[in-house]
């Protein structure tokens, strides 16, 4: 794991109250900022290039490495709401709309399709959706955020710790913010004696128990997050022996083979997740996948480089390396054929 940088904090008074509450996830800031305000302006100049700021809205982190069910998300519209221009809202996935939508997300009863699927995508995915695809997909996503929940508890009571004293490490990959303005990163709890400190972060445990699906998108995964983009494009044979060689890459997909191998996991053919947390997000979206694929179980010659509508030609999930589109064209500069 990269070297760990340290959360922000909120305060109110006299208390500190860590960015990520592990009972409903939501970031508390302080309204008071009086002491932070005291600093002068010397104080808040560090030199030319350099101020100390403070953050004083929310701050959310989006896990690296993972891809955990959706509790709720932006809504598709029916065809009628569609052509009457309104505009879809967050709604959570307990709502019966999304039972519906679920049943059959390409029914002409929901607003168009603004890029088309390819065939083969619509058949598999036609083969995993349906009238329970909503509740199975409920089901993981409770689970996954009951078992954090329950993770970060467990360490505070662990480390003789209040919520209200607790704070957070993060570890960032090559990019620090997503679409979303959302911070990319692992997290963890802080403690400074290592024998005391989980070994592993809340991403890496998460993956570990089968609760989420890996979810690598380059280059924000070892050993690439640890070069310059110039550096972590390579041709294939060298960027797959890179990739053949990093531990902590082979470490995440090894956890991935032994959670399928568990009694009930996120993997099981038949409870397991059916559609999975990015491919519901598209589907509502009403857009196709957007990211190109490498096969990281193939040959180390292999120079294919997946269109985004075919990753589901790489039935295992932990082989899937997502390539974001606008990096295409230096994968194929350096021997990568767009297949």
């Amino acid at each position: 794991m990269p070297k760990t940088k340290k959360m922000f904090e909120a305060r109110e008074g006299r208390k500190t109250y860590a960015i990520l509450d592990p009972a409903d996830f939501i970031t508390k800031f302080d309204d008071d900022i009086t002491a932070y305000r005291r600093v002068t302006v010397e104080e808040f100049v560090g030199d030319g290039d350099t101020v100390d700021l403070k953050a004083l809205g929310r701050l959310p982190v989006r896990f690296l490495g993972i891809d955990a069910g959706e509790i709720g998300m932006f809504r598709p519209l029916r065809i009628s709401e569609f052509n009457r221009n309104k505009k879809a809202g967050y709604m959570k996935l307990g709502n019966s709309l999304w039972q519906e939508f679920l049943t059959d997300p390409l029914s002409t009863e929901w607003e168009p399709y603004n890029q088309p699927l390819i065939p083969e995508l619509i058949a598999n995915l036609s083969s995993r959706w349906g009238a329970n695809a909503r509740d199975n997909h409920l089901h993981w996503a409770n689970k996954a955020r009951a078992r954090l929940v329950r993770l970060i508890r467990e360490d505070l009571e662990s480390l003789g710790r209040s919520w209200k004293n607790a704070e957070f490490y993060t570890a960032y990959g090559t990019e620090l913010l997503d679409a979303y303005g959302r911070l990319l990163c692992f997290i963890n709890i802080k403690e400074s004696n290592p024998n005391r400190r989980p070994k592993y972060s809340y991403n890496e445990r998460l993956m570990q128990e089968g609760l989420v699906i890996p979810y690598f998108i380059w280059p924000n995964v070892a050993p690439f997050n640890r070069l310059s983009i110039l550096e972590a494009v390579r041709n294939p044979v060298k960027f797959r022996t890179l990739a053949n060689d990093s531990k902590a890459l082979s470490e995440a997909r090894q956890w991935c083979r032994e959670a399928r191998a568990q009694p009930e996991s996120i993997y099981d053919p038949a409870q397991g997740l059916w559609i999975l947390p990015f491919e519901l997000r598209y589907l509502s979206n009403r857009i196709a996948p957007k990211r190109y694929v490498i096969g990281l179980g193939a040959q180390t010659s292999d120079n294919q480089l997946l269109s985004p509508s075919r990753y589901i030609e790489i039935p295992k999930l932990e082989d899937r390396l997502f390539i974001p589109a606008e990096y295409a064209p230096l994968f194929e500069k350096h021997g990568w054929q767009i297949c």
